[in-house]
């Protein structure tokens, strides 16, 4: 047989042969990746632990080896391995630490995985950090909780890489938003932790993402409600403004806390010290001021106080300035109308003869419910409310042909 054929001949069998063995390859691995997936369940750490060992060290020199699967599994062992004693068993905080040094692995594992070219591993290893993430936080909440500042803080850290890392890797065609309640959450237990070198440099990194001093004060102050620390919040709120006295939000955020935890004095006299101070803000604090004087007006009512009438002249001006200011809000016009019709209810039911639409301030109350209900039907037809509040009127008044304009079906 000449030279050439032979040699080709052989090319074709070698060919042949090095074809037929990559499926065994391939088949090398899934098993592997089955074995390592079906100890982890067993709970045979060892073993897996072996096998992707092993494995890792082959991928050195073998590139048909899948690392980000290795890589991807021996995070799920650490993890599980880690979070069945931690947090669910007593112990003292030198154990603590050295049992966390397999969770930071976990994490490390679940990074490398993200970093490798498996789009499959590396998006199942983003849903696991943004899952740690979440449950360290959960953690780290429950310890403060119940006092526990350190481990708090630990958890709370843990949490921040996990989230940091994957803000930082993940793909830019996917929406990720970066958790900025858990970074104050960071700085707050670490500063309680005497960790203030590292809170400090936290504040330089959000600084340096574009978060303004201001917008520090508010999210601390959210923070810090959420944590049920009233005092600390309030304490907070009131240095920023004093920094930042023509905030917006920071007024903003002061007037509701007063008027949510009922210091509605305290609320009107914040209001009259900030009128006219801030473009475009009037409307809405004259609106606030007027909320704050009616919440004293039902209070005055329900306690038979003589100084209800004056709530009320007081919670009326302040809404009808808002309105003047702004004529096109509803809310403004709807809790006008409000005022007005619930205390010509209020006025109905303490008289014992009938009344009509010409009696007295119930007459007066009536005409100027209808008046300002009629007004913000304009800005919002499809209120419910309002149209229940105005049929009741039109009834109440003997007006058959409004009622039945009213409640003519729309289209």
């Amino acid at each position: 047989m000449p030279l050439q054929l032979t040699l080709l001949l052989l090319m074709k069998y070698l060919l042949i042969s090095i074809i037929s063995l990559l499926p065994f390859v391939a088949f090398a691995q899934s098993n592997t990746i089955d074995k390592v997936k079906s100890y982890i369940i067993h709970k045979q750490y060892k073993k897996a632990n072996d096998l992707i060992s092993l494995g890792l060290e082959k991928s050195k020199t073998d590139l048909t080896i899948n690392k980000n699967a290795l890589w991807y599994y021996r995070a799920k062992l650490l993890s599980q391995m880690y979070f069945e004693k931690a947090n669910a068993v007593e112990e003292e905080m030198t154990d603590y630490l050295n049992r966390s040094y397999i969770l930071l692995e976990a994490i490390a594992a679940f990074q490398n995985t993200c970093q490798g070219t498996d789009e499959s591993y590396r998006d199942m290893s983003y849903r696991q950090l943004g899952g740690l993430h979440r449950f360290l936080k959960r953690i780290g909440l429950r310890y403060f909780e119940q006092g526990d500042t350190e481990r708090s803080y630990l958890n709370l850290r843990w949490a921040r890489n996990c989230d940091k890392f994957v803000e930082k890797y993940v793909d830019g065609n996917v929406a990720y938003e970066m958790d900025t309640m858990l970074i104050y959450l960071t700085i707050y237990t670490g500063e309680l932790t005497n960790r203030n070198y590292e809170s400090r440099s936290m504040y330089e990194e959000l600084s340096l993402r574009g978060v303004t001093e201001e917008e520090m004060f508010v999210h601390n102050f959210m923070m810090l409600v959420g944590l049920e620390k009233t005092k600390e919040a309030e304490s907070l709120l009131k240095q920023g403004l004093a920094k930042y006295s023509q905030s917006r939000e920071l007024v903003m955020y002061m007037l509701h806390w007063l008027t949510t935890n009922e210091r509605y004095q305290e609320a009107i006299t914040f209001v009259d010290e900030h009128l006219g101070l801030m473009s475009g803000l009037d409307a809405k604090l004259y609106f606030i001021k007027g909320i704050a004087w009616n919440r004293l007006y039902d209070e005055a009512m329900a306690s038979h106080q003589r100084d209800a009438s004056l709530y009320f002249k007081n919670s009326e001006e302040a809404y009808r300035k808002a309105l003047s200011i702004s004529p096109a809000s509803f809310d403004y016009a709807y809790n006008l109308a409000a005022l007005y019709y619930n205390k010509a209810l209020i006025l109905d039911l303490n008289q014992n003869e009938p009344l009509t639409k010409e009696t007295g301030e119930y007459a007066q109350m009536i005409q100027r419910a209808e008046k300002t209900l009629e007004i913000t039907m304009l800005l919002k037809s499809s209120d419910t409310k309002v149209i229940g509040a105005l049929e009741d009127i039109y009834r109440r008044t003997n007006q058959t042909e409004k009622l039945l304009k009213l409640q003519k079906p729309k289209g």
